[in-house]
This record gives C-alpha cells, sequence and structure tokens, in this order.
C-alpha cells in the first residue's frame, strides 16, 4: 500500500471515536451556529433534522455528511470523525499523508480528497508525492 496517515496523525495512530463522541464533539462545533442555516447552505442532506440527529447520536455520521462538515467547518474529515477518515484513507489505498512544498495549500481539503489528489498526483508523476503540513 503506498505510505500517503494525515498531517497531524503521522506520528500517532488515529484513534476512532464512538458515535457518542463523534456527537459531542460535533455539537461543540455547532455551540454558536444555526443548524437551518448550516443545512441550506451546505446542502447537508437531510437537513437540520439529520443535524439534529448527529448531534444526539441518535444516527451515526455517514460519509456523505461527515464531508458537508468538514466543508462547512473548514476542518480535516478525520477532524469530524476519524471513523469515516480511515474508510476514505482504505478506500483510496493510501495509508499515509506525508508533506511536501508543492501540496501545502491541500491542509484545507477534506482529507479524502487531500489522499485523492495526491494518489492522481502520485500517478501522474510516477513517484510518491508527499504532503506537508501547514506551516
Amino acid at each position: 500500500m503506498p505510505s500517503v496517515v494525515a498531517p497531524r496523525l503521522a506520528s500517532r495512530r488515529m484513534r476512532i471515536w464512538s458515535t457518542e463522541e463523534e456527537a459531542k464533539r460535533l455539537a461543540a462545533r455547532f455551540a454558536h451556529v444555526n443548524r437551518s442555516g448550516f443545512a441550506r447552505e451546505y446542502k447537508m442532506p437531510g437537513g437540520p433534522e439529520m443535524i439534529y440527529q448527529h448531534l444526539q447520536a441518535m444516527r451515526p455520521i455517514s460519509m456523505e455528511a461527515a464531508i458537508v462538515y468538514a466543508r462547512g467547518f473548514g476542518v480535516r474529515l478525520s477532524e469530524i470523525s476519524p471513523r469515516l477518515a480511515k474508510v476514505a484513507m482504505n478506500a483510496l489505498g493510501v495509508e499515509r499523508i506525508e508533506p511536501d512544498d508543492r501540496f501545502a495549500a491541500l491542509h484545507r481539503l477534506p482529507e479524502e480528497a487531500q489522499a485523492a489528489i495526491l494518489v492522481l498526483a502520485h500517478s501522474i508523476l510516477g513517484r510518491q508525492v508527499r504532503k506537508r503540513a501547514p506551516a
């Protein structure tokens, strides 16, 4: 498997959170955010009702919803759900994302997008592409 863990995860194993832990951390992000406005602006599948179910741990966060949350809050997928970040990286066949100046701006994208871009760059360049953590 190519070596492509996210910058801050490279030095340690990613701990998978329970549905309740994901909900608690997501609720902290929504502390001063209007759920209806967020759902409308970022086109959340299921709307504010689905956000409520995620915040109450009534339903686990789906990949589609996690991507919306990551984009909306401007964070990595692993900061919303390490479980789903691991699924995405496994699906792409990568284990690590390592630093490289040429791809420094990638840190603003969801983790699965980062991995996909690095894998594509690797296939085009014919060698391992490494990603640098933001300075």
